[in-house]
């Protein structure tokens, strides 16, 4: 791993430099590129590109790709104190920067962007590992096939696909540290099994997985001489400290080798014909790689379909779970006690408001997600001085008005989608150099768990309390549902703690396993280095500050937990 760069090349800083600084996992890494020599080209900058190896990904910047372009292993942190001679273009701010940021995922449209150099002869410094939506694809294109992966990694791929598959194939995507909860081994093994005539590609980091698909027939892996392996002991997605020595969200040691062998599973996946088993940024370059057309003179072009991917197959049936399971993860939402801060309710005396510690009241930023027409939690803040950033998709128009509210009509995503967008992408639209005690609330009516299983534990971790309605927690009584539930709630226990519960009064309550359950359910979560918490509360549910959302009904009763 790059250990601190005490010198830095001058050449680094030169006139007229756009320096594209990649980050991350491999694909992560080609995102930035990618958006990088297309800014560079439109701008009229030399671009050179910054890739320091670490425990996110090992291999060097030659080691995957045959582009001439100057290279520097220098580390992000390692340009801040270069700062005032870079104007900066960064997704995200972790490391200390305290110049203004260009957040370029406001802009609609490549033309907006030479305004940004006006007057400026600093070196740009872009980082931002999504391709802008906005960046032409023909020439999101181009850059793909300028990168141009390295010969003999190619050649690897076209001997596997000579070897194994001799006509079209379907790629499966079960890279176990893409994925924010378990990968859908199961489905697609019976997918495998039920569809013996096809022949199959399992792209996967996990040696285990692989030995399982290797049993059959019409699948084909490829062999791995080195694996991912984890940074401590724990689940892949533990938070820990990174090569770097900063805190980082998923538990990984990508080696140089392994990353290598990574890129050849990208190829190969590119030229299948691929299932949707993720969002995950591998799969989603896959696509682009194959769709873009920047490997149609170097592996086989039958190989490659024009459409979109298939969907995966039905899952087979879902096996019941158990009352001890249940309890295990109405456990992990059990409202703990608080110390050092006391209660208070934000919000309107009937559904919309939400008991949170003081500490909130504080806020000068929130991320309010599903608004309809009831903002009095929203308008509460504002009074106070906090800029409300509104998102909702559902509604024509914002229901009121306020200095401080910034409504947008779109919805809540786990990727950027049509009129959806990713936590990631809407962070990007708050001050973040201006905010303290920032809060995260949300009622997307069930589309919290695929939003929060995608969302980063980094960017969750950026707000202090983090409030919403969660649905569908009678679906415990199915496996599947259990599982995305345990690992959401798993995930925002990382690193906030719930110390506010009260049940929906709309859904009444269901016996799951024997155990009480309500359908619906409002939890309130602070970040657990911002309070001191003492064990479980004692605090009756409701408590004195809950009210029924439903004021023609008596609130839901919930002693025993």
């Amino acid at each position: 791993m790059m250990p601190a760069v005490d010198v830095i090349d001058a050449s680094l800083f030169e006139p007229g430099t756009l320096v594209v600084f990649c980050d991350g996992g491999l694909a992560n890494r080609v995102n930035a590129l990618l958006g990088g020599l297309v800014l560079a080209r439109h701008l009229g900058l030399a671009p050179k590109v910054c890739w320091p190896r670490n425990n996110r990904c090992g291999a060097a910047f030659g080691q995957i790709f045959g582009l001439s372009i100057p290279v520097h292993e220098v580390r992000l942190q390692d340009l801040v104190p270069h700062q005032r001679r870079l104007q900066l273009w960064l997704h995200e701010n972790d490391v200390g920067f305290t110049d203004p940021i260009a957040p370029l995922r406001r802009f609609g449209s490549l033309a907006a962007v030479p305004s940004l150099l006006e007057g400026d002869a600093r070196t740009v410094l872009y980082c931002e590992n999504a391709v802008l939506p906005w960046l032409p694809a023909a020439e999101v294109d181009a850059a793909l096939a300028r990168l141009h992966i390295r010969d003999e990694l190619v050649a690897q791929a076209r001997r596997l696909i000579d070897l194994h598959a001799q006509g079209p194939y379907v790629g499966i995507h079960l890279r176990a540290t893409d994925f924010t909860s378990p990968p859908p081994t199961e489905p697609m093994l019976a997918a495998v099994q039920a569809q013996r005539e096809s022949r199959f590609f399992v792209c996967s980091d996990d040696p285990e997985l692989e030995a399982r698909f290797a049993a059959f027939p019409n699948v084909f892996l490829h062999p791995k001489t080195a694996v991912v392996q984890k940074r401590v002991d724990g689940p892949w997605r533990a938070p820990v400290t990174d090569s770097d020595g900063l805190p980082y969200g998923s538990n990984i040691d990508r080696g140089a080798a392994s990353v290598v062998e990574a890129a050849v599973d990208l190829l190969l996946l590119a030229a299948s014909r691929p299932l949707k088993t993720s969002n995950s940024s591998f799969l989603a370059l896959a696509g682009l790689l194959r769709r873009s057309g920047a490997l149609a003179s170097r592996l086989p072009l039958h190989l490659a379909a024009n459409g979109p991917e298939e969907p995966a197959p039905p899952p087979p049936p879902d096996p019941a779970t158990t009352q001890r399971e249940v309890i295990e993860v109405l456990d992990l939402m059990r409202p703990l006690h608080m110390v050092t801060d006391v209660k208070v309710r934000i919000g309107g005396d009937a559904d919309g408001g939400y008991v949170m510690p003081s500490l909130a009241l504080k806020s000068t930023a929130v991320l309010s997600i599903g608004i309809g027409d009831q903002v009095s939690f929203d308008a509460e803040l504002a009074d106070r001085g906090a800029i409300v950033q509104q998102y909702d998709h559902t509604i024509p128009g914002a229901p009121r008005e306020h200095d401080n509210f910034r409504y947008h009509k779109l919805g809540w995503g786990p990727e950027d989608e049509g009129e959806l967008r990713s936590l990631h992408t809407m962070m990007q639209g708050m001050d973040w150099s201006q905010a303290r005690h920032a809060i995260l609330k949300f009622d997307t009516e069930g589309a919290e768990w695929a939003c929060l299983t995608e969302a980063r534990s980094e960017d969750l971790a950026r707000f202090a309390v983090i409030a919403g309605e969660f649905h569908g927690l009678h679906n415990l009584a199915q496996r599947s549902s259990l599982e995305l539930i345990r690992s959401v709630f798993a995930k925002l226990n990382r690193t906030h703690a719930p110390v506010h519960l009260h049940a929906n009064n709309a859904t009444g309550i269901r016996l799951v396993q024997g155990v009480p359950v309500p359908p619906l359910v409002e939890i309130t979560f602070v970040r657990r280095n911002l309070v001191v918490l003492a064990g479980h509360s004692n605090e009756p549910i409701p408590g004195p500050l809950d009210r029924p959302n439903m004021t023609d009904r008596p609130d839901i009763c919930l002693r025993p937990f």
